[in-house]
């Protein structure tokens, strides 16, 4: 077996430093869950794993801690919870990640994670299981849906039984363990998290009045965020379902028109904003630096290629995570995790600073723009808080739990638009969870300083980031809301400047070149004009002489010309107006 060097940090030193850029409708089915198999043993092949795979000793380490604050009564209103799915599929067929000849030095001993011991294959012991719209009378069935249908020599895109991007059994119980962790502090605890005071006994706490469950309209979001509500509301569920059927809404779109991820297709202008970051003095300095042009001949030898669409060092931190967090076998040259200096550690460094600096650059354009509408969301459900009139919140307007499940490209433009320290942030590991909490100041006399009635409190993964905002306190877990919404209120918004620049260029120099190919038309036109009448009077003038030479009495008839009493009209002057738009 492949040696393995045991690590207790979540990162490795890198050989490079990277600098830091400058600054309620029900859906028409029902999606739930099924283990069709028992859960062979996890994350056994390597002796650690990165921080991304989210392991069961890392997820333990992530808790929602009580609250710290020298705040006088205060009662939590609302939790918003953003969180991103579990441990999935690669998310498309198109990667090549290596050769298999680069394979073949790697010890395969160790039983891998999956059913198969074929590491080209991905079998799923996960199933969704659909549902039909509740008919008027009689029972409700389910269907299973299988990837199963196919026979050699054709086959899924994976290989095997799995979707592209689906959940696995490990990303399940990430997000199993993520629902008992809110259940545990925002249910369960007698302190001042816990979340619905004053619920009335036949209001359950997944009312939609109560809950707002919102993801975008892909497998692997949708059922985490589904295991997730089983994790916290499960008990409930169970007791009201022998009344019948439970339904929770989940709020979606077309995953092509969404804004839970930054989405060039709807939004152009982030493509100008990548192409301004990406062609910074600063990022071609690290890109022609010779530890770039090192790691790019060790993914050349190892036979990485993103296709059409991607180049191999755009695409290798998907490839080690989905290798190593599935205990799937690496090439023997990237199997070094927890060396220091390593070449998986370099590899992942770089591909982290190089997502990263898009993100930050030029004040975190790229993620203001992309998150905005989000945001716009966010925004909308913690300033109903104020609508609350009564503390014991009986007359609920505003939900108590608000739940988005999407990606690591969802958590982590978020977080950069907030201006955190670059250095500070990794990429976002398998079920992570950004939460905003939302508190009420009961009494304000005793707390001058939080002027708008209302605190909030940031978590990512257990840490508590609240003093990271500008003007919010050092040492204290809560900030006066205002500051938050300051922050963010300038890009908070469903209406974006999204045109593009390359698009908008080519138009206006259209509209130059059609007004210039109309100024020369009009200006031969006028050469020519000139011309005849020149050519006109010479040949009059001529005839006149020649008569004149001989003797004759001319009368001239100047009808053709002009008025014989008034001479030569003037010509009327022509304007010609040139618009440039």
């Amino acid at each position: 077996m492949t040696r393995r060097r045991q690590s207790t940090t979540n990162s490795q030193k890198s050989r490079y430093r990277y600098p830091t850029p400058k600054s309620r409708v029900a859906t028409s089915f029902t999606l739930l869950l099924t283990a069709l198999r028992p859960a062979s043993p996890s994350f056994t092949r390597y002796e650690s794993y990165p921080p991304y795979c989210s392991t069961p000793t890392a997820m333990s380490e992530r808790h929602i801690p009580p609250l710290k604050s020298d705040l006088q009564s205060t009662h939590l209103l609302q939790v918003n919870a953003i969180i991103r799915h579990g441990a999935r599929t690669p998310f498309t067929s198109e990667l090549h990640c290596w050769d298999d000849d680069a394979l073949r030095t790697t010890n395969t001993t160790t039983p891998s994670n999956d059913d198969d011991d074929d590491d080209d294959e991905w079998d799923c012991r996960l199933t969704t299981l659909m549902s039909p719209p509740k008919p008027q009378d009689g029972a409700m069935f389910l269907f299973e849906k299988k990837y199963d249908a196919l026979r050699p020599p054709q086959g899924n895109l994976l290989g095997g039984s799995c979707e592209l991007g689906q959940l696995l059994h490990d990303g399940y119980d990430q997000e199993l363990f993520n629902g008992n962790v809110l259940r545990r502090a925002y249910l369960e605890s007698d302190n001042n998290l816990f979340l619905y005071k004053g619920l009335p006994e036949d209001l359950v706490p997944y009312d939609p009045s109560l809950l707002y469950f919102r993801g975008d309209d892909q497998q692997r979001t949708l059922m985490s965020g589904q295991v997730l509500i089983r994790g916290l509301f499960g008990e409930e569920i169970r007791e009201k379902s022998n009344e019948g059927d439970v339904l929770i809404s989940v709020h979606t779109s077309d995953k092509t028109m969404d804004v839970l991820v930054p989405n060039a297709k709807i939004c152009p202008r982030l493509d100008d904003l990548k192409e301004e970051a990406e062609g910074s003095n600063d990022f071609q300095e690290v890109m022609k630096s010779e530890e770039v042009k090192e790691l790019e001949e060790v993914l050349k030898g190892v036979g990485t290629n993103g296709g059409e669409r991607w180049q191999p060092v755009d695409i290798i931190h998907e490839c080690l995570m989905t290798t190593m967090c599935t205990d799937r076998s690496l090439p023997e040259v990237l199997d070094d995790y927890g060396t220091e200096g390593g070449i998986f550690a370099r590899m992942t460094d770089f591909s982290t600073w190089k997502l990263f600096f898009k993100y930050f650059y030029n004040n975190a354009a790229f993620a203001k723009l992309a998150m905005g509408p989000l945001w716009a969301e966010l925004l909308d459900k913690m300033l109903l808080t104020y609508n609350i009139e009564d503390h014991l919140e009986k007359d609920r307007e505003a939900p108590r739990m608000v739940l988005y499940s999407g990606h690591d490209n969802t958590i982590m433009p978020l977080l950069a638009s907030l201006d955190f320290p670059f250095d500070y942030l990794p990429w976002t590991p398998y079920a992570s969870m950004f939460i905003i909490e939302v508190h009420a100041i009961l009494d304000e006399k005793k707390n001058p300083n939080y002027t708008s009635g209302r605190a909030f409190r940031l978590l990512y993964n257990g840490d508590v980031l609240t003093s990271k905002i500008p003007n919010c306190p050092p040492h204290d877990d809560l900030c006066d809301l205002q500051y938050l919404v300051q922050l963010v209120e300038p890009f908070a918004t469903r209406d974006r400047d999204c045109d593009s620049v390359k698009n908008a260029a080519p138009a206006q120099s259209m509209t130059v070149t059609r007004t210039w190919l109309l100024g020369v038309v009009l200006s031969a036109s006028l050469v020519t004009s000139l011309f005849t009448v020149l050519v006109t009077v010479w040949f009059v003038r001529r005839r006149m002489k020649i008569t004149q030479r001989e003797g004759l009495f001319l009368t001239v008839d100047m009808g053709e010309y002009g008025s014989a009493g008034n001479g030569y009209e003037e010509d009327t002057t022509k304007e010609y107006e040139f618009n440039i738009s």
